[in-house]
């Protein structure tokens, strides 16, 4: 599929959702693809630009949302 063709996202809302989100979150942001696999299959290594894609920016470009614009929010 590709790194474009990627989303991350759960519907985990629970008991202690909130340090199990972060170490989800931290567990993608630190995760690479094994030199074994990469090797072995000829998949390149996961780069920062990537992992941004995954995290937010491909949903962003379906949903036809600029990342790099604020959103300020009033009451």
């Amino acid at each position: 599929a590709g790194v474009d063709r990627v989303i991350w996202g759960t519907d985990y809302f629970g008991p202690g959702a909130e340090p199990i989100m972060r170490l989800s979150v931290e567990g993608f942001r630190d995760f690479q693809i094994p030199d074994a696999i990469q090797e072995g299959y000829g998949f390149k290594p996961l780069t920062v630009e990537d992992k941004r894609k995954i995290f937010g920016e491909n949903l962003a470009r379906i949903l036809n949302i600029d990342p790099k614009r604020k959103i300020v929010l009033t009451k």
